[in-house]
């Protein structure tokens, strides 16, 4: 989808319903009250790492604080070339760095606390609105917010988003910090910077995210990051909101699921479904445009505690039913814990932050490919990212690790023509040196030639994947006492109608290993 130009998002500017914001006005002066009733309205320690949100529906109305305190990080500011953080190799970010991708021409909007956009590693790649003049207290592009020139502050209603307890600007660094003072750590460190302020302290309200999700998606976000998680009775009104936005603007929604609410459940905004169901989501409600991330540690282990599925509300879901799985989340893990971030309290300054990170990675991964691909829709984006995520956890998509770990490095390679990678990973994402799936010729004008090794003999299913997720072809392996064969494809889908040129994915599943690969057909 190309990006519309900043005159045509105007013209179609959403704002609030004042229904809603009249709810929502509700629902935080309940929270007020119920804090003061209960005792929950205590100040913690800046090392939280994820918020709530105030409502008069919540069961929880504080997040658990799992990190403690952030820890100052010092740099050796003598180097070459600044560090890069663990998580940010770890997902391959920085080999789609070497391919020329750093993230230009993405805006992403980051909600939450504020931001220190003073910071040396945020300050040259600012998003700005150029149809507002900066300081002159007018609102000169008539849109409701005065001087909202790089970002609005909803909280205190101007435009001066800046951060006074850390959460944001940890979660913006993670998403992308340059590194120009000293530590790269970032994923699209050339991406621009919405900052949007709807926490003070550590308390959110409803209206203030209601508007700056509006504002984000018509001033021309291309990914929306909502760091914060909340109890809504109403989560259909979240999931049409979420999809209109997706279709209209053509805006990606990125959350987690590690602010807790109820014990073991996955709280808005992150059980709003995503813009792309994957093959394993077998029982199939309306997608709408959010990726729900989960953390994990450097050696892949699950380090999140809230875990799905989530109810599809317009899908009918009965716990304990195994042929009714609900909506499976998280959507992806990423990086999570002992992220070298942004200090909120120095424009120079590093801290080390652990608890519910993740999303910020699957931000900067989206940004990442948009910005190789600006056609992409959210959807084809969400596919990419999971379809060649590191298999982590039961095969297949699962209520603990999602898709698996993002790699953007090997989402990257299966989305630019001429680049080729085989994965073969076990159960376990353990790469299988002597798992082999081969498609020649690729790109293909004609039939394909699949060839496949695996490690063991046994059942093979071989699929072909659309780069919607859509299933357009199946085949069974003819000789699968061997482990190895090759099966010929005439690039046409189960109904026998030829397929248009595009890429597509081909998926080898075993009972124990699951591998893909691209093709591309040229028909």
């Amino acid at each position: 989808m190309s990006k519309p130009t900043s005159n045509a998002l105007k013209s179609r500017r959403i704002l609030p319903t004042p229904w809603f914001s009249m709810r929502a006005l509700f629902m935080g002066v309940t929270l007020v009250l119920f804090c003061f009733a209960t005792g929950f309205l205590n100040h913690s320690s800046f090392g939280s790492a994820d918020y709530s949100v105030g409502g008069s529906d919540q069961s929880v109305i504080r997040l658990g604080w799992e990190s403690g305190s952030m820890k100052p990080w010092s740099v050796d500011r003598s180097l070459t070339a600044p560090p890069i953080g663990w998580g940010v190799r770890k997902i391959g970010a920085d080999s789609v760095w070497a391919a020329g991708v750093r993230g230009a021409g993405v805006v992403v909007a980051v909600l939450g606390t504020g931001v220190r956009y003073t910071h040396t590693d945020l300050a040259s790649h600012l998003w700005t609105n150029d149809d507002e003049i900066p300081d002159n207290g007018v609102d000169d592009d008539s849109n409701g917010y005065v001087d909202d020139y790089i970002g609005y502050d909803f909280v205190h209603m101007d435009g001066d988003p800046m951060d006074d307890v850390g959460h944001g600007t940890v979660v913006a660094g993670l998403v992308l910090g340059d590194g120009r003072a000293g530590y790269s750590t970032g994923v699209a460190p050339e991406a621009e910077l919405m900052s949007l302020k709807v926490c003070a302290g550590g308390s959110c309200f409803l209206a203030q995210i209601w508007q700056a999700i509006y504002y984000a998606a018509s001033e021309g976000a291309d990914i929306i990051c909502i760091p914060l998680g909340w109890y809504d009775g109403d989560r259909d009104m979240w999931r049409r909101t979420c999809k209109t936005l997706t279709d209209l603007f053509g805006v990606l929604f990125v959350s987690g699921t590690g602010y807790p609410v109820l014990p073991h459940s996955v709280p808005m905004p992150a059980a709003i479904p995503p813009p792309w169901l994957h093959p394993d989501q077998t029982l199939r409600g309306e997608p709408a445009g959010l990726i729900t991330a989960a953390p994990t540690d450097s050696l892949d282990y699950y380090s999140g505690k809230e875990i799905g599925p989530a109810v599809w509300v317009d899908f009918p879901y009965v716990p304990g039913d195994p042929d009714l799985i609900g909506l499976i989340k998280p959507d992806l893990t990423a990086p999570g814990v002992r992220l070298v971030s942004l200090d909120y309290r120095s424009d120079t300054g590093y801290v080390e932050a652990s608890g519910c990170y993740g999303i910020e990675h699957v931000a900067g991964a989206a940004a990442l490919i948009r910005s190789a691909l600006p056609s992409f829709t959210p959807a084809e984006i969400d596919s990419v990212l999971e379809m060649t995520a590191m298999d982590l956890g039961a095969l297949g998509k699962d209520n603990f690790y999602g898709a698996g770990r993002v790699d953007v490095w090997a989402a990257y390679q299966y989305c630019v023509p001429g680049i080729e990678e085989e994965t073969r990973r076990d159960t376990h994402g353990r790469l299988l040196e002597a798992a082999r799936l081969v498609c020649s010729p690729n790109p293909s004008f004609g039939p394909v030639a699949i060839s496949y090794a695996v490690d063991s003999p046994g059942p093979i299913t071989i699929q072909m994947f659309d780069l919607a997720g859509r299933p357009r072809q199946e085949i069974l392996a003819t000789n699968p006492t061997s482990g190895q064969g090759t099966i010929h494809w005439n690039g046409r889908d189960r109904s026998g109608h030829k397929l248009p040129s595009g890429i597509y994915f081909v998926r080898l599943t075993t009972e124990r290993t699951s591998t893909s690969a691209k093709v591309v057909l040229m028909n």
